[in-house]
């Protein structure tokens, strides 16, 4: 059964290559890029396939929602959304494990990834499973409308 492992972030700060690098840990170091996507909306408006890497700062720029999803040869996935919203950057970060994920090695995954999370000092953070949180509530409604999440993280 597959394992799919999100964090969801709000930050003030473009660090998308970091919570990337912190994901791809995970799977197979022989990974590649599957596709860069760009869109106006979640439904998928006016959708591109961006060609080069080097131009995701320009269509995130242009308040563009850009996803950045790599594989590798054993079916994991990783991925990375990021919506700019005014002076905001909100973040969506996932991998799918192909195999099956032991109790002990989620607790190690969600103990690794909350360190690297509290060094990005991103205003709120959920770490989870298969989770649902709204970033776009109010500060104080996001944690009591959320669910699947295990782990949270906020400024101090």
């Amino acid at each position: 059964m597959e394992e799919n492992i999100e964090l969801c972030l709000v930050s003030d700060k473009e660090i998308h290559n970091d919570i990337l690098q912190a994901l791809l840990k995970y799977i197979n170091p022989e990974y590649y890029i599957d596709s860069i996507q760009a869109m106006d909306d979640w439904t998928y408006s006016n959708l591109v396939d961006i060609d080069d890497i080097n131009l995701v700062d320009d269509y995130i720029a242009l308040n563009r929602i850009v996803t950045i999803t790599y594989s590798d040869y054993f079916m994991n996935r990783v991925g990375v959304s990021v919506e700019k919203k005014k002076d905001k950057y909100h973040y969506d970060g996932w991998f799918k494990l192909s195999d099956e994920c032991s109790k002990e090695k989620y607790a190690r995954i969600l103990e690794e990834l909350e360190a690297v999370v509290r060094e990005m000092n991103p205003d709120i953070c959920a770490i989870g499973r298969e989770m649902y949180v709204d970033l776009d509530l109010p500060v104080n409604e996001i944690k009591s409308e959320a669910s699947g999440v295990d782990i949270w993280i906020s400024k101090n």
